[in-house]
């Protein structure tokens, strides 16, 4: 269903992989997808390692990316928040503690170092892409109240994009707590 441009007041950040299933290689782009096709999920859109920006849902319609969760402030979004945000995941992966949610502690030594966390090239597309999406949703503003992580909508059920993402690069702080609505 469409929406109203006034309608988007959010960009809720996320990462994603394929580590559960090929912790050796887990940025492949199909495997990705089709885990978001086999979980019921899409986002609106997922930057790769190399900052390459892929389209996967149009901005003007919703997206599942966010599920069940409520903002911390008003308004709270209580289980809607993807009728009002637009998804974004960036290939990366997080801490052991973060991942225990999808893969044992055990097999956290198998991934990379160099596959943890986040890229330059992602951070630079990223800030490209939150910059482009304030210009077409004028309710998007450069705070942490609009541009939030999905553990902040989900804590408990969700981690991402955890503590190895650096908030910095967006000009942003670590946490929203503290700002004016």
């Amino acid at each position: 269903m469409p929406r109203s441009s006034l309608a988007v007041d959010t960009v809720v950040v996320h990462f994603c992989s394929n580590v559960v299933a090929d912790p050796k290689s887990p940025y492949r782009f199909d495997a990705i997808t089709q885990t978001f096709r086999s979980g019921g999920v899409a986002p609106h859109y997922l930057i790769d390692r190399e900052g390459t920006i892929f389209l996967l849902v149009d901005e003007a319609r919703a997206a599942y990316h966010a599920g069940k969760g409520r903002l911390p402030w008003s308004p709270h979004r209580e289980n809607t928040l993807n009728d009002f945000s637009i998804g974004v995941e960036l290939m990366g992966i997080g801490t052991a503690e973060e991942m225990e949610l999808f893969i044992p502690a055990s097999r956290y030594g198998d991934i990379a170092v160099s596959d943890l966390g986040f890229t330059p090239a992602q951070y630079v597309a990223l800030n490209r892409l939150i910059r482009d999406m304030e210009k077409r949703w004028p309710s998007i503003r450069h705070d942490r109240r609009h541009i939030i992580g999905h553990d902040e909508y989900a804590p408990g059920r969700r981690t991402d994009p955890g503590k190895l993402f650096d908030w910095s690069q967006l000009g942003l702080p670590a946490t929203a707590g503290g700002q004016n609505e």
